[in-house]
C-alpha cells in the first residue's frame, strides 16, 4: 500500500509543496510504455483471485492509471 503526505502552502507570494512519501515520481521519470503495458495486464487479469489479490490489483491499477494520465 502507498501513501503520504502534501502540504501546500503560500509564505510572501511563494508556493511551497512539501511531500511525504516512501516513493514519488516526477512526470519526466515516468516509463509511459511500461505504465500502459501494466494496466493492460492489469485490466485482463484472471477472475480467480483471491479477494486480498483483487483489491491490491486494484491499488495498483490505479497508481499505474495515475502515471499514465500524468506522463500523457
Amino acid at each position: 500500500m502507498d501513501g503520504g503526505f502534501l502540504h501546500v502552502g503560500t509564505h510572501e507570494g511563494v508556493t511551497r509543496a512539501d511531500v511525504l512519501a516512501a516513493h514519488a515520481e516526477l512526470k519526466d521519470e515516468i516509463d509511459v510504455e511500461a505504465a500502459r503495458r501494466r494496466v493492460d495486464a492489469l485490466q485482463n487479469h484472471d477472475t480467480h483471485v483471491a479477494e486480498a489479490d483483487v483489491a491490491s490489483a486494484k491499488a495498483e491499477l490505479q497508481r499505474a492509471l495515475v502515471r499514465v494520465t500524468l506522463a500523457g
